[in-house]
């Protein structure tokens, strides 16, 4: 017969299974919404980097002031999508806080009989406090609000480089967007914007085992 922690060892490798796929949708879901914004972004490029491109490119106050309206329209853009992601990573990694720490709760309960359960007195933390016990506890050095801070800002001051370098240089509005987008041909991995998606995809992998990690250690 095993022993209760060989049983509650092979129902975390099991449960483990779950996390990954948990991870996987996750993801899928938040890149999807980064995705959504990308044409949006593009399109503010083609139209307004136009009109300074055709006035001809230069470090007089008019093209400045057009630049920095232009700029300004992109971090209000890229703003606005990573709020929807956090509002959205931080919902869902609520609920696996909730759902992880009722499910460590019934794994002990079940699985360490009854005479030493009374005896230890197995409790589970409250739900509703739960995520701020996650949230409180940093990963990797940060809290998840300096995360997605931190990722915003990658992806805004990556965008105003390149096209402050496309116009300085002479591209053409279409060299700078393709060098942002990147190719169909390489599923737009070799565009500058495929490397937000993957620092997007780190922090949830990231976050969703933090989560996972500090909900079962709380309970």
């Amino acid at each position: 017969m095993a022993s209760v922690n060989n049983e509650i060892q092979d129902a975390v490798i099991e449960h483990s299974t779950y996390i990954e796929r948990l991870k996987a949708n996750t993801v899928a879901k938040l890149v999807a919404l980064l995705n959504r914004t990308e044409d949006d972004l593009l399109d503010q490029i083609r139209r307004r980097a136009a009109r300074i491109a055709e006035r001809g490119f230069d470090t007089g106050p008019a093209t400045t002031e057009r630049l920095n309206a232009l700029l300004a329209n992109i971090k209000s853009l890229n703003a606005e999508a990573y709020a929807q992601i956090s509002d959205t990573l931080n919902s869902d990694l609520e609920d696996l806080a909730k759902y992880e720490a009722s499910w460590a709760h019934t794994l002990l309960t079940d699985t360490i009989p009854e005479s030493i359960v009374v005896q230890l007195g197995v409790t589970r933390p409250d739900l509703r406090s739960i995520y701020k016990i996650v949230t409180a506890k940093p990963f990797e050095g940060r809290l998840l609000r300096e995360a997605l801070d931190g990722v915003e800002a990658n992806r805004a001051a990556l965008v105003r480089d390149a096209i402050r370098q496309g116009l300085v240089e002479g591209e053409t509005i279409d060299q700078i967007t393709r060098r942002l987008k990147g190719t169909r041909k390489a599923k737009y991995a070799d565009g500058l914007l495929d490397r937000p998606r993957r620092e997007l995809q780190a922090l949830t992998r990231t976050a969703v085992a933090h989560t996972m990690n500090t909900a079962r250690e709380a309970t």
